[in-house]
């Protein structure tokens, strides 16, 4: 146990090397409110490329942020741990303000998902599953729903909604979109609007990054130092 805690105590600090903001389109919520998934490429010390990662809050389903919402989250946590030097930029230790600040340039200038693709190799996928007998024939509470059943998504879908049948004789759904696809972000929280009124443990809903290139990936540049003495100038 001593040795664990030790090695927990020296463990190297997190290097984020850059960072972006990833805008959903503006109809992919009924209350049209601008989301974005935040990634961060981490240092990983062997090729320089850096390693991508969605940032998540572990109470949300979906690692989806307002612009207020996001920085909320970074404050309690990323910008936190920079105080004590656990996690630095690039060229070094960096301020929680001036940490905040880069998150500030990114949601001024966010990508859209096929920007993702075409700048950095990378695509936004999600994975969605339940127990079909849990979600066939509910409504979606969306007054200005794409579908107004399960059903009416299951035909739209078609093939590519694909069942499994578990071990315990149940049968599951899945469906895998790529955010590029226009109507992918609306579909997920539609879909995800009707996993929340079933009460299904098995339903299942996550966001991972896939690659479309081969690396080295491209990366955003928002840490050059000037840039953070540009802004504090009056």
């Amino acid at each position: 146990m001593q040795a664990e805690t030790l090695q927990a105590t020296h463990r190297p600090p997190e290097i984020e090397r850059t960072r972006v903001a990833v805008a959903l389109p503006p109809d992919a919520t009924s209350s049209g409110e601008a989301l974005f998934v935040p990634i961060t490429w981490e240092d990983t010390n062997d090729d320089g490329a850096g390693r991508p990662r969605i940032l998540r809050d572990p109470h949300g389903a979906l690692p989806c942020f307002t612009s207020r919402g996001l920085i909320g989250f970074l404050c309690q946590d990323r910008a936190t741990r920079t105080v004590d030097g656990n996690l630095k930029l690039w060229y070094g230790e960096v301020s929680p303000e001036d940490y905040l600040r880069l998150w500030r340039e990114a949601l001024k200038s966010p990508l859209t998902p096929a920007q993702l693709a075409e700048r950095h190799g990378l695509c936004l996928r999600v994975t969605l599953c339940a127990t079909l007998d849990r979600v066939r024939g509910m409504r979606c509470p969306w007054p200005n729903a794409p579908f107004e059943t399960f059903e009416h998504l299951e035909a739209f879908y078609g093939t590519r909604l694909i069942h499994i049948t578990a071990e315990t004789g149940e049968t599951r759904f899945g469906l895998s979109l790529d955010l590029r696809e226009p109507e992918a972000a609306r579909h997920t929280f539609y879909v995800e609007s009707l996993l929340a009124q079933t009460g299904d443990t098995q339903a299942g809903m996550r966001v991972t990054l896939g690659r479309v290139a081969q690396p080295p990936y491209r990366l955003p540049v928002f840490d050059w130092q000037a840039n953070l003495f540009e802004e504090a100038t009056p």
